[in-house]
């Protein structure tokens, strides 16, 4: 079951683990209190609370198989107060996720975002709420980061496939009784080369893989990071050409 990305279930798998290692390891023994710039009004015990309950939501999600999403708000009530008992709880919350992960088939059915309703999504869209925490972590406590190219490039694809099929960001897209957002917008890695094209105002947003920005109303260019981290708001749009009101519209249409 390879993509093309060279990353399949269990590669997704492996990378989660990993991202997952990271994120403890760094919150494990910092001070709680620690603000997120990142993440306005968080501090770091806000930010293990919801990777956290996260970790707990998405285990339940896929241990029943639930065809409709499970409410959050049950397990966020669940986050610990003390900073100790934190810690131990965001572990223990992981390694449950991570061992029903690796013993679930793939093509089990359950609810997901994005139209592919089956249980490979999960390590991947749990990996890169990892890798984009850790990545808040890690500034936060003014720590080096990177962030690998592989993936950085199966970040972009799960957002333009997955999460653009949000809830809250359906709603602003499409909203009800008000003009949708159109136009198409291009990403364009400048290190490697690809590029992707995201076509708007359709009741499912389009995207694909292209050779060329020609077409593009809006053309976002940047390093594969850079494009990664523009989807989650991390940074602002590197480079803009075309039109920036569409990039800004996107932004705006796109945070979580």
């Amino acid at each position: 079951m390879s993509t093309e990305l060279g990353l399949d279930y269990a590669g997704h798998l492996s990378a989660l683990r990993g991202a997952v290692g990271r994120l403890v390891d760094l919150v494990a023994d910092a001070d709680p209190a620690t603000p997120v710039p990142a993440c306005p009004g968080w501090d770091l015990g806000a930010l293990s609370g919801h990777i956290g309950a996260t970790h707990r939501w998405a285990e339940a999600m896929v241990a029943s198989g639930m065809p409709r999403r499970l409410p959050f708000d049950a397990f966020a009530a669940e986050v610990p107060h003390d900073a100790a008992d934190l810690t131990v709880w965001l572990l223990v919350g992981a390694q449950r996720l991570l061992a029903t992960l690796e013993s679930t088939d793939p093509d089990r059915p359950v609810w997901t975002f994005g139209h592919d309703r089956r249980a490979a999504g999960w390590p991947r869209r749990m990996l890169h709420e990892a890798v984009v925490h850790g990545l808040d972590a890690a500034e936060a406590l003014r720590q080096p980061t990177r962030i690998d190219a592989t993936v950085a490039r199966d970040g972009i694809e799960e957002f333009l496939g997955a999460m653009l099929h949000h809830p809250t960001i359906q709603r602003r897209l499409l909203p009800d009784g008000a003009t949708p957002l159109t136009g198409t917008l291009v990403l364009a890695a400048a290190d490697t080369g690809e590029i992707w094209r995201v076509d708007l105002g359709t009741p499912t947003p389009g995207w694909r893989r292209v050779t060329s920005t020609a077409d593009g109303d809006a053309v976002v260019l940047g390093g594969l990071a850079e494009l990664y981290l523009f989807l989650w708001h991390r940074v602002p749009p590197p480079t803009v050409m075309g039109s920036p009101d569409l990039v800004a519209q996107w932004s705006r249409a796109t945070t979580l």
